[in-house]
């Protein structure tokens, strides 16, 4: 691989390594799990030697997720070798990365969206792509895309206006 392109993948990794460790902890629901993700992405692409055809920080985040859709999928897959007990028990993520009360609850409430509304929100909200960069990480529609996020968006306000949620208790 030419040092300019190890250098592109380099930059991408160090502009958005938060963003995409986000959204895969909006995948994976776990912190470890979505490092693993992000790392094992980032080496796939260093390995293969190929350019993306079109945006290339859509084309890393677009690796990261289906980094991270394969860790839950081997999760699952190790489960259901265990009898349907939890394979491998991690720990709440949103209590290790983010603090405060009110960012735990918004954040359990995405948590909860349907899971192709919940891709679209993490890429846009958390990862501060533009829609076209969703559609083209996630190989969609623009019109999809900006739909999903508009349902999403309306979940969210539902459940707030409602009351359908819970504060989480303070922990001593």
């Amino acid at each position: 691989m030419g040092t300019a392109m190890q250098a592109d993948i380099e930059g991408i990794y160090r502009r958005h390594r938060r963003e995409m460790l986000a959204m895969a902890v909006a995948i994976t629901n776990c912190p470890n799990r979505a490092q693993d993700a992000v790392q094992t992405a980032f080496c796939r692409l260093c390995a293969s030697g190929r350019r993306a055809n079109g945006d290339q920080v859509a084309y890393a985040f677009a690796a990261v997720r289906n980094a991270a859709i394969d860790q839950k999928r081997a999760l699952a897959a190790g489960a259901q070798g265990l009898g349907n007990r939890e394979a491998d028990p991690c720990p709440e993520p949103l209590e290790e990365l983010i603090a405060g009360e009110d960012r735990r609850l918004v954040r359990g409430l995405v948590r909860a969206l349907p899971r192709r509304q919940r891709e679209v929100v993490a890429l846009h909200l958390y990862a501060g792509l533009t829609f076209q960069q969703v559609a083209d990480a996630l190989d969609a529609p623009l019109w999809t895309v900006t739909s999903r996020y508009r349902c999403a968006l309306n979940h969210l306000r539902e459940a707030l206006n409602c009351g359908e949620w819970s504060r989480p208790r303070l922990r001593r």
